[in-house]
């Protein structure tokens, strides 16, 4: 097992605190759905999760609770990280990958459309032989990173309910942080790249 930090300990020691805290009754209550939907993606390549899922949803669902939610979201997702110290570098590699692919799914889906976009009219912009339909599809597309560039960068997206979490705060806020940054960079290339193809 790896030596926690002080951080962990800390915050395992509050989730044990708070699993006595809270009785069974209400820990059921919390609905759970996003929990086993993600975990037994994971369980697909790690028997770890699957021989355990319950365990794991439980703690989830505890975490929850203690953000004061009827629901488990994306970053209560995160305690499982902290509170298993014995995951594989691969699993906790994987989990952050798959968080990454459900949490950003559609924003990440319309990047690679762009990206297929902007592959195929590259040899007609370089010959300057862009048609106005492509001209118009590329100013479209400019306006709709502008608008996913202003909104990442907005105080509404820091303040995302879904986001918040007392227990694993500075965890998430992390990730978030540097899972934003590199959408951003994606964005802002593709942006530059329709600003040409809709002026040329």
């Amino acid at each position: 097992m790896q030596i926690k930090n002080t951080f962990q300990t800390k915050l395992e020691n509050n989730i044990n605190s708070l699993i006595v805290t809270f009785q069974e009754e209400e820990i059921n209550k919390i609905s759970d759905k996003v929990a086993y939907d993600f975990l037994r993606l994971l369980a697909k390549n790690h028997d770890e999760i699957a021989q355990n899922l319950n365990e794991y949803v439980r703690i989830i669902k505890i975490i929850a609770l203690a953000n004061q939610r009827n629901h488990v979201t994306q970053s209560d997702l995160f305690a499982m990280l902290i509170l298993k110290d014995d995951l594989s570098k691969k699993l906790h590699e994987d989990f952050k990958q798959k968080l990454k692919s459900t949490m950003f799914k559609e924003l990440f889906y319309y990047l690679e459309l762009n990206g297929e976009f902007k592959d195929s009219v590259t040899e007609n912009f370089n010959n300057k032989n862009l048609s106005k339909q492509e001209k118009d599809n590329a100013a479209n597309l400019f306006d709709w990173t502008s608008e996913q560039i202003k909104f990442l960068e907005s105080k509404n997206f820091k303040e995302e309910p879904q986001l918040k979490n007392v227990i694993t705060k500075k965890l998430v806020e992390e990730w978030i942080e540097k899972t934003k940054n590199e959408i951003l960079a994606r964005l802002k290339w593709q942006k530059l790249g329709f600003e040409m193809i809709k002026n040329c």
